[in-house]
């Protein structure tokens, strides 16, 4: 049984040590790393578009806010948005594309990608944006003519309205 003065003594060195071997303990636990979340362009968009394109309700002047609103670089940002998982994302941006429309050719390459999107709304607002932008019917239009056969009406309609603003006619489809 060890004595009273050598517990004296570890305690002393428990007690003068215990500072550095907290430090020691401390440095040898895992350090958890914060992931960033996933890439979110709509988060670099500016409050204002940002609201705009995810207004649940109608606002009045809704297209000359969004044509004061909108920049360059924001149009950018737009298209890029188009890559988003959330839908709604994609919708609203695809609307705006349409609203500032010239200056919405930046962003045709995310509408053609939105014309692929696995929701009836986003295909259908990406379709309505491109006839309205009016850029690249190279690209556009075969695009645009597959989904006439889509199986949503409402996305045969905006394609076939988008086809109509290139100058380019649908072709006579049997219906079943």
């Amino acid at each position: 049984m060890p004595s009273v003065l050598q517990l004296n003594r570890w305690v002393k060195l428990l007690v003068l040590f215990s500072p550095v071997l907290c430090l020691a303990a401390w440095n040898l636990t895992p350090i958890y790393v914060s992931v960033p979340r996933a890439y979110r362009p709509e988060l670099l968009l500016s409050r204002e578009v940002r609201l705009l394109m995810l207004a649940d309700s109608p606002i009045p002047n809704y297209e000359g806010r969004v044509q004061r609103a909108v920049t360059d670089d924001d149009v950018l940002q737009l298209g890029r948005c188009m890559a988003s998982k959330s839908p709604r994302v994609q919708m609203g941006a695809a609307q705006l594309l349409g609203i500032v429309e010239k200056r919405g050719k930046r962003g045709v390459a995310g509408l053609l990608r939105g014309l692929e999107a696995r929701d009836d709304f986003v295909r259908s607002a990406s379709a309505r944006a491109l006839g309205r932008i009016g850029e690249c019917p190279e690209q556009a239009v075969p695009a645009l003519t597959r989904l006439l056969d889509d199986k949503s009406a409402g996305v045969q309609k905006s394609a076939a309205e988008a086809l109509a603003s290139f100058g380019t006619q649908p072709a006579n489809r049997a219906s079943p």
